[in-house]
């Protein structure tokens, strides 16, 4: 009988241990893959919500004490207009509200006639003017089915009633479930006049590596407790999208511990289970790399059918979330190849890490004790 028919004999012997070992395993990657994709996904989701809106780079006020971005003033906009290099600047605010029928929804305030509004897809009513007057909002096509609002609805915002001037559509989900307010208006509505949370800036064409990094220094040096960014680092660098990674990366460690144990628990007993076999194994000459080999690759077999599971699982998982209605809009998955083979690497891992006891423990039975039944 051969090494690889031994192996495979000894699982399908054992079909309920290995099948709930297998259960225990898919737990643990599932939940690893499901809350991976979605930590990555809100990374990504902010990162395409830059490039949508044709931003180069970002000027915040980030800091690790806060999971939302700091205000500072409005003026600084006008600062940085000035500098070489700087084609144009929109100012921005941000803040999460409860609105109407939802739970909470992102809404911006941009200022009328910046560059943010020039990506936006307008399916119902019209964008608004350089110098936009009265109580009007937009509503990302996400953001207009959870509220159920069409154009020329009203819409309450705090203690506020504003007209749904336009329904949009966007690249990036983040603007597609969320509000978008003129910048002044929101300021009012969250005591924040003059203030803003982000400057989107748009660059020189032609602006090198090296240009961006003098810029950089130049910013953070004349405005104090500002930070510049890429558009593509911005979202990585928020307070908010750094604790859904700490906490995914958290809860995964956590499945995984649980999942080691599991598989240690199986593979041991299947060891103690076979001794007399094993210990035959040695008296015909198997050495003792080859038993351990032997127990570590079931263990890896088994974990790995685990993993496909788990990630079927994960996947399956998080679409289900994002079709439930209050779900809709708030979460965006970054599957890929990489997550899909991580999700694999661990499990083989996982199983190695639980049999390497198991494992020695087999390679120790004396042949003389294990056939004598002791």
């Amino acid at each position: 009988m051969t090494f690889f028919s031994i192996i495979w004999k000894n699982i399908l012997r054992r079909k309920s241990r290995s099948g709930f070992t297998a259960a225990g395993v898919a737990i643990g990657v599932g939940a690893g893959v499901s809350l991976c994709a979605i930590a990555w996904g809100f990374n990504e989701s902010f990162e395409n919500a830059y490039l949508a809106r044709g931003t180069d780079a970002i000027i915040a006020k980030l800091t690790s004490a806060s999971l939302m971005p700091g205000f500072f003033d409005e003026s600084r906009a006008r600062d940085v207009a000035s500098l070489p290099g700087v084609r144009s600047v929109a100012a921005m605010l941000s803040d999460f509200i409860n609105l109407e029928g939802s739970d909470g929804l992102i809404v911006y305030g941009w200022q009328p006639g910046s560059f943010l509004w020039d990506h936006l897809d307008m399916r119902e009513g019209t964008r608004p003017s350089i110098h936009e007057a009265g109580e009007r909002v937009y509503l990302g096509v996400i953001a207009a089915g959870l509220l159920k609002k069409n154009a020329g609805d009203s819409l309450r915002i705090r203690d506020r009633v504003f007209e749904v001037a336009g329904i949009f559509e966007s690249d990036s989900l983040v603007e597609n479930g969320a509000v978008v307010l003129p910048l002044s208006q929101l300021q009012e509505i969250v005591g924040r006049r003059g203030k803003v949370s982000f400057l989107n800036l748009r660059l020189d064409v032609a602006t090198t590596s090296e240009q961006f990094d003098d810029l950089r220094t130049v910013i953070e040096r004349k405005f104090r407790g500002l930070k510049f960014y890429r558009a593509g680092e911005v979202a990585s660098n928020l307070a908010s999208v750094q604790a859904s990674k700490a906490m995914s990366i958290a809860t995964t460690a956590i499945a995984l511990i649980v999942g080691t144990l599991g598989v240690m628990n199986a593979v041991l007993m299947s060891v103690y289970e076979r001794t007399r076999e094993i210990g035959l194994l040695a008296a015909v000459g198997w050495r003792r790399r080859r038993i351990v080999a032997m127990v570590l690759a079931e263990s890896v077999a088994i974990s790995s059918v685990g993993a496909l599971a788990g990630v079927v699982m994960g996947v399956a998982a998080v679409l289900t979330m994002q079709s439930m209605e209050f779900m809709r809009g708030k979460i965006q998955a970054a599957f890929g190849p990489g997550l899909f083979l991580s999700a694999f690497v661990l499990a083989a891992g996982l199983g190695i890490a639980g049999a390497l006891y198991p494992a020695w423990k087999a390679a120790s039975i004396p042949p003389r004790s294990a056939l004598q039944g002791g």
